[in-house]
């Protein structure tokens, strides 16, 4: 009797999360095999099989925040897409050209 052999596992899954903390996951795997012996009946070809599973999990604790994220905590990233150096009217992040000069009417480009 053949004691070891290979597997070959083909998985597919998804995670689902519904809050911060609180998810489902749903996975499937086919297990194709080398061998015949696996549920003890010899019928001339290998014994592949399918594992699939589902759990919910819940991460208990604080949110974990990276250390480089965390210098970007207070920044007020609205302000800065918002912001309009030279009064043109047009967001400086839209804005081809930057240096118009007060008063002059621009294209939603901002170019005069």
């Amino acid at each position: 009797m053949q004691n070891s052999s290979f597997v070959f596992p083909i998985s597919i899954g998804f995670r689902l999360k519904f809050y911060e903390f609180l998810e489902a996951r749903l996975k499937g795997t086919y297990n194709i095999t080398q061998t015949d012996h696996l549920d003890g009946f010899l019928e001339g070809g290998n014994d592949n099989y399918l594992y699939t599973s589902f759990g919910i999990y819940y991460t208990f604790g604080e949110k974990y925040i990276d250390p480089k994220e965390r210098a970007y905590e207070n920044v007020d990233f609205a302000s800065i897409v918002s912001k309009d150096s030279d009064s043109d009217g047009v967001s400086d992040i839209n804005d081809q050209c930057p240096h118009t000069k007060k008063g002059a009417p621009v294209s939603p480009n901002g170019c005069p």
